[in-house]
């Protein structure tokens, strides 16, 4: 048995440890709760960072929201404004190239000629320099549109034959057209922007070329039964392009140097527009250039084959020659008095009766009082505009005599939009100002043509 000495200490050491627990376990709950106080605490803020980060989140959907307003509502004032700029400079120009095409036909002095010559050919480097800013804020805008209809290639060529021969004459350069028997000529694409890129290339090609020739290469091969792959070389023997610049030829504003823009002249839009047309038809394009040894830019693009037989008819059925334009009662509805000049005379040319209109108010007062063959409407006019007007002659509850009469929209807004608009609201036809004379004729031609 135990003294109670012994049993003393056994309970002095007991109580000794106990105590060490105890102290141990105050200050581990010590330690448990100061973690949960700085747990809470980091929850709380944790809680309010994300609280301020949602805060923050919500703002920048608000920030980026009121910018895409801001960004839609300015793409929409730009495109505004280009297309009353396009109106407001290609109106006078409509009338300076409409009435010197007048004067260089009508004219046997031939000083007279070569004086209106000039005058074209400045009023032509005028609308170009045009339609380069409005095609490129047309393609920064992603609204550029691509058709797929048929059409010749052999016809395009022709045109493209007549365009620069006289400047290959004037400069005393070979104009060669280098056409592989195996390529097709009846395709289907967009004529109109392939049309574009090749003027845009034998443009710069006569532009820098001052002896040998300028040479259009054209080859194709059959990748299945309705797809061939073309590749067309626009090859010149001019002053070329350094190495260092060839990489950035195609970049907007650019020009081999600044020398070149003031001797040649040019907004430097031209082979950044022709890249992305070809780009956005499937194809690509490339330089080779040497300096004082030539320049070829090469195309690789597809096109789909086409029918001939339909083309040809609808070519044949459309003959100006086959019109009897004397029985044509025509009405041109224009504000501009010089423009209303030179269509009478336009006019007078085939013997077309034609009457005017200052505007749509006045073009429903004679559309109520007389029946028109065709009606040339332009589109910005005061008082009443042409799109108004037209909804009025094609609404049956209107007063005119004829709600179907063929209406051609006369503008000199050239974008692609408005072309679009004016089919939904119902008019036939588009011609740009400045107006071609013979479009216009081919396009009376496709109406009355027998």
């Amino acid at each position: 048995m135990d003294s109670p000495e012994v049993l003393k200490n056994i309970i002095r050491r007991e109580r000794k440890a106990r105590k060490a627990a105890e102290a141990i376990i105050e200050e581990k709950s010590l330690e448990i709760y100061l973690a949960n106080q700085k747990l809470t605490q980091l929850n709380e803020s944790l809680e309010d960072k994300i609280i301020d980060r949602t805060k923050e989140i919500e703002r920048s959907r608000e920030e980026l929201r009121l910018a895409k307003e801001k960004a839609e509502a300015a793409t929409v004032a730009k495109s505004q404004f280009l297309s009353n700029m396009s109106h407001e400079i290609r109106t006078p120009l409509n009338a300076i190239m409409g009435m010197i095409e007048l004067i260089r036909e009508d004219s046997h002095d031939d000083l007279a000629k070569g004086h209106a010559d000039s005058i074209k050919y400045s009023a032509e480097n005028l609308l170009k320099i045009i339609n380069e800013i409005l095609d490129f804020s047309k393609i920064e805008a992603g609204k550029i549109t691509l058709e797929k209809i048929g059409f010749r290639l052999d016809r395009l060529l022709e045109g493209l034959k007549d365009i620069f021969q006289h400047k290959a004459d004037d400069k005393k350069l070979d104009f060669i057209i280098d056409q592989s028997p195996e390529v097709p000529i009846s395709l289907i694409g967009d004529q109109v922007k392939l049309n574009q890129i090749l003027v845009n290339l034998l443009g710069n090609a006569f532009k820098f070329t001052e002896k040998g020739e300028v040479r259009l290469k054209i080859r194709a091969e059959k990748k299945n039964d309705s797809i061939y792959t073309f590749k067309i070389q626009v090859i010149d023997t001019g002053i070329g392009i350094p190495k260092s610049k060839q990489a950035r030829i195609f970049e907007s504003f650019t020009q081999a140097n600044n020398s070149t823009t003031r001797l040649y002249g040019g907004t430097g839009l031209g082979l950044a527009i022709t890249k992305s047309l070809v780009e956005l038809q499937g194809g690509e394009i490339s330089i080779q250039s040497e300096m004082n040894a030539g320049t070829c830019f090469t195309i690789e693009m597809p096109f789909e084959i086409s029918e001939e037989i339909s083309l040809e008819k609808k070519k044949q059925n459309n003959s100006v020659e086959q019109v009897n334009f004397a029985d044509i009662k025509v009405l041109v509805v224009e504000d501009i008095a010089v423009n209303r000049v030179f269509m009478k005379h336009v006019f007078r040319r085939k013997k077309i009766p034609v009457e005017f209109a200052v505007n749509g108010k006045e073009a429903i007062s004679k559309l109520t009082k007389k029946t028109y063959d065709v009606v040339f409407m332009d589109l910005h006019m005061p008082v009443m505009d042409g799109w108004e007007a037209t909804r009025i002659i094609r609404s049956l509850d209107s007063p005119v005599l004829d709600h179907h009469v063929p209406i051609i929209a006369l503008s000199a807004d050239a974008f692609e939009e408005t072309q679009a608009e004016v089919k939904q609201l119902g008019m036939d036809g588009f011609i740009t100002k400045p107006v071609d004379i013979h479009v216009l004729y081919d396009t009376l031609a496709e109406l009355f043509a027998a």
